[in-house]
């Protein structure tokens, strides 16, 4: 029997095939730009290319969520801008009262803007929102605390008003020194007690009070006040009314007199907290918490608040801008270290998952590199990154 064959055509066919499926392996190469298209490549580049590409996919996600929390911590700044504003004219207006040429009528009118200006504060707290999040009226779910100084009269000793015997309260001085009176250090039991060397003198005996400090002559926030604390934190016992604290003769008041006669307390709402995802992953360390207090009239300490005794907080209110500018400052950091990370990223991954003549490589990557500036932050900064990362500036 013979058998019919044709051993070279037969190999012929097989070579042929074997051919034809490294060309459709080396066309899929080409079109799609990346050496391992399927595990049957290479298992182990697959597994690091795909960690790569979370990571890229990770950074780009994480600098899109830093711009959105700029955005929100902008739309808040520029409110606090006009708020600014309101309290820089409130301020105007309570100077302008204290001209004596002022009849009043005139303070009256005064008294008005004023009101009008504590309003518009209000409104601008309540209706500040980004993305529906209301970002200056705090969080209406709880509650809290605003503490002003309030300025006032401390004294050093007990002093009584003329011809009186009992002691004068801090109100009350004030009344007896808006009169004119005297005031003197010794009470008139008798007639003839008080006499001329027996007067009370201003920085000595009584002052008037707009700012305290602790025992080491550093200044106590109101907070600190109302807390009883010293400016490092531990337990007050008295403040005082000069830069040098306890020294002899220093006027000093207790710090329970200081918490209920210095300190004017509002109820606002609690402190809005969010936080800023701006991470490859979930981590608990890659989030930027921003918390911004409660903004409204009471909580900048100017509701109520009359031309005769105003209380304006602007340095609040400019420590808080203050505090928003640093959390720009954060977000814009992050963004720029998120970008280099994942020009990192991206570099590493070309150099395993492609393999094509370094020009078309370099073109790929100046084109993804643009197209992420175009979204996220200028070319000359592009510029810079790339002038700092030899291994960018190797594939330019």
């Amino acid at each position: 029997m013979v058998v019919q064959h044709n051993l070279q055509a037969m190999n012929a066919n097989r070579m042929l095939n074997v051919t034809t499926g490294q060309q459709a392996k080396s066309t899929e190469k080409l079109s799609s730009g990346y050496r391992i298209n399927r595990a049957a490549d290479d298992a182990a580049g697959l597994t690091i290319s795909e960690k790569m590409r979370k990571q890229i996919r990770g950074l780009d996600q994480a600098s899109t969520n830093a711009q959105d929390g700029v955005s929100a911590v902008q739309t808040a700044e520029g409110a606090l801008t006009e708020v600014h504003s309101m309290l820089q004219r409130m301020n105007e207006l309570a100077v302008q009262s204290a001209n004596g040429t002022n009849a009043q009528s005139d303070r009256q009118a005064i008294q008005d803007e004023i009101d009008q200006l504590a309003t518009e504060i209000d409104r601008v707290s309540e209706t500040t929102k980004f993305n529906e999040i209301y970002l200056l009226k705090g969080d209406t779910k709880t509650a809290s605390k605003a503490n002003f100084m309030k300025s006032t009269y401390v004294m050093g000793k007990d002093l009584f008003a003329k011809g009186g015997k009992t002691k004068l309260s801090a109100d009350q001085l004030k009344e007896e020194l808006a009169k004119g009176n005297r005031v003197y250090t010794v009470a008139e039991a008798n007639a003839g007690d008080q006499t001329d060397a027996n007067i009370a003198e201003a920085g000595k005996d009584y002052v008037y009070a707009t700012k305290l400090y602790d025992a080491k002559g550093k200044e106590v926030s109101a907070e600190q006040i109302a807390d009883s604390k010293n400016a490092d934190g531990s337990t007050a016992t008295n403040y005082y009314v000069n830069e040098k604290g306890a020294v002899a003769n220093a006027i000093a008041i207790t710090a329970a007199d200081a918490k209920a006669k210095n300190i004017q307390p509002f109820d606002v709402n609690g402190e809005l907290s969010f936080n800023l995802h701006v991470g490859a992953d979930s981590a608990a360390d890659n989030k930027i918490a921003v918390k911004i207090e409660s903004m409204s009239a009471a909580g900048i300490g100017v509701n109520p608040v009359s031309v005769i005794q105003i209380w304006l907080k602007r340095w609040l209110t400019t420590a808080r801008t203050t505090f928003l500018h640093r959390q720009v400052s954060l977000c814009l950091h992050r963004l720029i270290s998120l970008l280099r990370e994942c020009f990192l990223c991206y570099s590493n991954l070309c150099k395993i998952v492609q393999k094509r003549s370094s020009q078309f490589c370099g073109l790929l990557l100046l084109s993804y590199c643009c197209s992420f500036f175009n979204s996220s932050i200028d070319r000359p900064v592009a510029r810079e990154i790339f002038s700092k990362d030899s291994r960018l500036s190797s594939n330019r």
